[in-house]
């Protein structure tokens, strides 16, 4: 096979492939407003923190098929890590209010 065929190959493969796999990596964010009484569950549950809303898919997988970050937004994220590090005392200040 030539050069020219074979990087015109695999650029098709690879436009199929991301074609293929966009709508899976696209996560539609179902919280502004929530549509239905499960993702107003959802939305309600993703405000306590990531673990508490992946309890919930968990839990609910048999019945609903909910997506992780269909519950997720920037603003989402930012204040998960906010209420993380809130609490987070760094080992050195620790010891230094002990000492």
């Amino acid at each position: 096979m030539d050069k020219p065929s074979f990087t015109a190959l695999c650029s098709t493969a690879l436009l199929v492939g991301a074609a293929l796999f966009a709508p899976i990596a696209q996560a539609e964010y179902r919280c502004d407003p929530p549509r239905s009484q499960i993702d107003r569950r959802a939305c309600e549950i993703a405000k306590q923190g990531p673990d508490a809303l992946r309890q919930f898919i968990q839990r609910t997988r048999v019945i609903e098929n909910l997506y992780f970050f269909d519950y997720v937004n920037e603003e989402r994220l930012l204040a998960w890590r906010q209420k993380r590090y809130q609490f987070d005392v760094p080992l050195d200040d620790q010891h230094a209010s002990t000492g």
